[in-house]
């Protein structure tokens, strides 16, 4: 028997949704489904790129209206991801 404790998987809160599974930036994907406030399951990430060692530009599709837009984020950022 193991005596080892795991890391608990980190959340965030987002408003209108409540407690939500989260990653950090830096593990993105493209085709990740992302939730902000108010948005479950609202945006794909389309692309990913680096604007500095410490942030990426993630481009981000909005699945309703099709709308791209990009955001600068820095890599530790824990994001919300939908399951």
């Amino acid at each position: 028997m193991s005596n080892t404790a795991t890391a608990p998987r980190p959340t965030v809160t987002l408003i209108g949704i409540g407690l939500c599974w989260a990653t950090p930036a830096s593990d993105l994907k493209v085709g990740d489904i992302l939730s902000w406030n108010y948005s479950p399951a609202g945006y794909e990430v389309v692309a990913i790129s680096a604007a500095s060692p410490k942030f990426l530009n993630i481009t981000e599709r909005n699945r309703k209206t099709g709308t791209e837009t990009t955001r600068r984020i820095r890599n530790t950022t824990l994001v919300a991801v939908a399951a």
